[in-house]
């Protein structure tokens, strides 16, 4: 409920996506109307003896059949499912405008659709689309074993399309939602804002274009301000999304690409940019204790919500001595068509406190559109 109440928000917010809902909902209603007449609707449509006007007012006038023609029960599904209809399309184009290359592609709410034409019944000839399928004899010898006689169809109907406006709404609210394994926090998880894992099935969306158009690899390196010749330890690398583009900017440097899920590190293994870069190490949790205290520069990129207090303690002993940590992430401050629940990340300032929990001094970093960053150097 809280992700349709959000969702309504963004979208009542732009009047051209309530336009295009209204007259998605008003081409449904017509269609159910003239559905049930089509041949007479067509006859008028291809008449060579009248006018366009004439035509027009036939066609209007035809749409008082909604009164007249149709039970009340079907009368109200119309109505309903084009209510529902109207918001699903909405927020479908709204979706649709924000997120176009999605890792799943999502659709409109076309079950919805279907059903709550199989069940607009028409007082006088019975439930229209069946009768198209199946033929008026057949139609009348099955519908008569219904209780409601087909506008069963039409209630399945509204219910579907009502689940089709709740899901766009969840899509809207997680366009690019990291996907989760769910489990029990455990104890190395202690004191994260997100305590499950990233699922490595899911993890082809970590190099989609649209993350790196609005969090570019460049824009994290030059918040980080790698000195010539360091080492700069990815912790949570995930794909290597940010580790190879930026060993590839700075031969001169030494790319540790570190996360703590083998399956993630596979997929970097198999890119196969990542195995010509000789400055790039792609280490194991088992191997990243080689590695204690040479971080010249650390990079934590969509992460800090999902560190447990271990995980932060681990990367404070991976700098070097005068070595600071970038954490880019996710601000959960601002209303965002992408990234994860605000409750699943922390607020720029909520960060910095987490941060200074930790045992970091924290300066704010530069601002991207969607994250924040914290420059964090070892307290005292």
């Amino acid at each position: 409920m809280n992700d349709l109440i959000a969702a309504s928000k963004k979208v009542g917010r732009r009047p051209g996506y309530i336009i295009f809902g209204l007259i998605a909902g008003a081409a449904l209603i017509v269609v159910a109307i003239w559905l049930p007449n089509i041949s007479f609707i067509g006859s008028t449509l291809a008449s060579p003896v009248l006018s366009i006007g004439e035509k027009t007012s036939i066609l209007a006038a035809s749409l008082s059949a909604l009164n007249t023609n149709f039970t009340p029960l079907s009368r109200g599904l119309i109505l309903a499912l084009a209510a529902l209809f109207a918001i699903d399309a909405a927020f479908m184009a709204f979706y649709l405008r924000t997120r176009m290359r999605l890792e799943r592609a999502a659709g409109m709410s076309i079950g919805g659709v279907i059903l709550g034409l199989l069940g607009v019944g028409c007082a006088s000839c019975g439930t229209v689309a069946v009768s198209a399928f199946f033929g008026a004899g057949a139609t009348a010898g099955v519908l008569a074993l219904l209780p409601l006689k087909g506008e069963e169809f039409g209630i399945l109907g509204v219910i579907f399309m009502a689940l089709g406006v709740f899901l766009a709404a969840k899509k809207i609210e997680q366009p690019l939602a990291c996907a989760v394994v769910n489990m029990a926090p455990s104890d190395d998880r202690h004191g994260a804002r997100q305590h499950d894992r990233f699922d490595p099935s899911h993890a082809g969306g970590l190099d989609d274009p649209a993350r790196l158009s609005f969090l570019p690899p460049e824009g994290v390196l030059d918040a980080a301000d790698m000195p010539n010749g360091g080492t700069l330890i990815d912790f949570g690398t995930g794909t290597g999304t940010y580790a190879i583009p930026i060993a590839k900017q700075r031969p001169d440097a030494k790319i540790v690409a570190f996360d703590e899920q083998p399956a993630m590190l596979d997929r970097m293994r198999a890119k196969p940019e990542s195995a010509n870069l000789p400055n790039l190490a792609i280490v194991s949790d088992a191997e990243i204790g080689r590695y204690r205290g040479k971080g010249d520069r650390i990079i934590a990129v969509n992460v800090l919500h999902e560190l447990g207090d271990a995980a932060l303690e681990r990367l404070k002993t991976l700098l070097a001595k005068h070595g600071s940590a970038l954490f880019v992430d996710w601000n959960g401050a601002m209303e965002r068509p992408v990234g994860p629940p605000a409750d699943h990340v922390y607020t720029p300032d909520e960060a910095a406190r987490r941060l200074a929990a930790a045992g970091f001094a924290t300066t704010p970093g530069p601002a991207f559109p969607y994250h924040y960053s914290i420059i964090a150097r070892r307290a005292g």
